[in-house]
């Protein structure tokens, strides 16, 4: 997204995420100091998202204050990253303890969601490649903010479950067609398979299917007419002639190979935290005829900046969320984007990752919601006859 390569902008991200956060818990806190009966017990921590988050910035800096880096400035950097994403999804997970929090999250989720892809779609028709219409941008697929087809729609796979499933939720207020979040949907279903990502679209279409499998079987029919109307006005030729490409994996399949000799030479401890542009010229297969600052695969970039246990622990996380996904239906976005980071780079654009870890902290005191909620007092009266 926008200023994602920026360190400026990197650095001033992390410090605005964790002076909020801070702010955040200590306004949390004060409330349960004072206001006890009306939170219960805080957020238990020792949860396996949460504990996986923080090994994972534990572990950069552990690289970087024993030296095993290739680049400890960049190590640095990528290790306070680490600490906001953290922070984030604890912050969540701590201020969304609310059922009828989680529920404003999932609203404004759905609504956001909704209002930037109609945004997105109209500026990629009439912008010119320009950002939102003013700002000039060294890319020509743009999408609103997005500088990237794959960033666009992987931000739909986060918030597509979250219209589709509060349309289901409110199906009884109105008929299917005049259930505006069967619209919306439809509409950010359809956005996605405009905007041309093969992931995207293959992910998207997942959630869909998935969805409708747990929602009335009138659903399917009227989901399935709204997408069509949708697509016929956002348009899915440019998806349908990249899906004819004669090698879809071109380019990225010789820097994976690349990257995985880069993971035989150190396997355990990895090369440091963010130095993939530093450490792969010299295992290069291929000269793209740019810099190379990703490997297209964060599964294999953790793998070689991180080593095998690294990535293990990002595996951890993955697996940990399942069943809060599954169970809210609205977070399978978090999944999806996990799916995605298999041939793209998602974590590493704090834009996009920043939405992932929220989304990870709501699931969390979703679950645990159950056991920060107070007891009822009860009462026995004895002698009490009429």
């Amino acid at each position: 997204m926008i200023g994602a390569s920026n360190p400026i902008f990197r650095w001033g991200y992390c410090l605005c995420v964790l002076l909020i956060v801070f702010g955040v818990l200590l306004s949390n806190s004060w409330d349960i100091l004072t206001r006890r009966e009306d939170y219960g017990s805080p957020v238990p921590v020792r949860t396996g998202p949460l504990c996986a988050l923080g090994a994972m910035a534990a572990w950069g800096f552990a690289q970087w204050a024993t030296l095993n880096t290739e680049y400890a400035y960049a190590t640095r950097v990528r290790s306070v990253e680490l600490t906001a994403f953290a922070a984030v999804a604890f912050g969540f997970a701590w201020s969304t303890r609310d059922p009828r929090t989680q529920k404003k999250i999932q609203e404004w989720l759905a609504a956001f969601g909704f209002l930037l892809s109609v945004v997105s779609v109209l500026a990629y028709f009439t912008a010119q490649g320009k950002i939102f219409w003013v700002f000039a941008s060294p890319y020509p697929d743009i999408w609103g903010p997005f500088l990237s087809r794959n960033d666009f729609a992987m931000f739909l796979e986060i918030t597509f479950p979250a219209a589709f499933a509060l349309g289901v939720e409110r199906g009884a207020r109105w008929p299917p067609l005049r259930n505006p979040h069967l619209w919306i949907a439809a509409w950010m279903y359809a956005a996605g398979l405009a905007s041309a990502s093969r992931a995207g679209a293959a992910l998207l279409t997942a959630e869909a299917f998935l969805l409708l499998w747990t929602a009335p079987r009138r659903w399917r029919f009227y989901f399935g007419a709204a997408a069509l109307a949708s697509i016929a006005v956002a348009g899915a030729g440019t998806l349908l002639g990249r899906l004819q490409l004669a090698d879809p994996f071109a380019v990225r399949r010789e820097i994976a190979a690349s990257t995985i000799e880069v993971i035989s030479e150190r396997p355990i401890r990895g090369f440091g935290l963010g130095t993939f542009p530093q450490i792969y010229p010299s295992h290069a297969r291929l000269d793209a005829g740019a810099l190379v600052q990703h490997a297209h695969n964060d599964w294999l970039e953790w793998c070689a900046e991180g080593g095998i246990p690294f990535a293990l622990v990002w595996l951890t996380l993955a697996i940990s969320t399942v069943p809060g996904a599954f169970r809210s239906k609205w977070g399978l976005g978090v999944g999806a984007v996990f799916v995605h980071a298999l041939v793209d780079y998602p974590f590493a654009k704090p834009g996009l990752a920043a939405w992932v870890f929220a989304l990870i902290g709501t699931l969390e005191a979703g679950r645990n919601e159950k056991s920060t909620r107070p007891r009822p007092l009860t009462m026995q009266v004895e002698g009490e006859h009429s």
